[in-house]
Parts: C-alpha cells; structure tokens; sequence
C-alpha cells in the first residue's frame, strides 16, 4: 500500500514536470513575443516563431526527464531537505539547456532566441522548484495528520 501511494506520487510529479515544461514554453513565447516589446533594447529582435521552437520542445523534454531522475530530483520528501531539491533540479535544467544549446550549435541552427531560451529556462527552473515544495508540503501535511502511515509489527527480531 505504501508503495502504491510512493509509486503514484512519482508519476504525479512526473506528469506535473511535463505540464510545467510546457506551461514554461508556452510562457516565455507569451514574453517574448507580446510584453517585450513595450522594451527598447528587445525590439530590435525578432519575433518568436511557434513552430520552430515547439520542434525543440519534445528534444527538451526527454532530456530533462533523463536528468531529472539522474540528478535523483523524485528521490522521496522523508527526510529530503529542499535544498537538495533546488540543487538537483538547477544542475539537471543547466545540464539539459547546456546540451540543447550544443544541439543547437551543432546543427548551426541560428534562428531560435536565446532571449526566448533563457525565459524558458527561468520559468522551467521555478516550475520545477514550485511543484517539489508542493510535493514536499503534502507529504509532510498528510504525515503530521496521520494520512499515510501503515503500523507495522515485526516479530522475530531478537
């Protein structure tokens, strides 16, 4: 029952990275394209074609679900100070925009914005850090009200 209940808090916060890099993406195209050019140093630059950075959406998400699990960012909240998740989660968005942006350079593909990137970046790392404190304050919330714990009894122990 408990692995059930660890098992299915997993995949929430999985579904939720999902949802985050996409509301991200979709965010910082909102930015770029329509409240930046109220700026004067970003008016000079061009506007964000949808299509030709959602193509790298799909890249960007396999990368930072590999480095998610790698950094260990769904280890479980027992124990886990936040800290360790706020390292976790900025080593593992550094490591995939790090490797996009080789990608990128690799494929001499010149026309995504990096002003757009960094957005996403921003609001990708604060997506992250926002739905493991969420994770983090259910667990301890339904610890403290006695919601998920199972009274175990071991016999034979000595």
């Amino acid at each position: 029952m408990l692995e059930e209940k660890t098992r299915q808090m997993h995949r929430a916060v999985v579904a939720s990275d999902v949802f985050i890099a996409i509301f991200a993406f979709l965010t910082a195209y909102f930015v770029k394209n329509y409240i930046s050019q109220f700026f004067v140093f970003l008016k000079t630059l061009k506007n964000v074609d949808f299509i030709n950075h959602a193509m790298f959406l799909p890249l960007y998400l396999a990368i930072i679900l590999y480095f998610l699990t790698y950094f260990n960012s769904y280890r479980h909240p027992r124990g886990t100070p936040f800290l360790f998740y706020f390292w976790s989660v900025l080593k593992a968005v550094s490591v995939s925009l790090t490797i996009l942006f080789t990608i990128l350079f690799l494929l001499k593909i010149d026309y995504v914005s990096r002003v757009f990137i960094s957005l996403f970046a921003t609001f990708a790392i604060l997506g992250h850090l926002l739905i493991r404190y969420w994770a983090i304050r259910y667990f301890r919330i339904s610890v403290e009200k006695g919601q998920n714990i199972t009274q175990i009894l071991i016999v034979g122990t000595g």
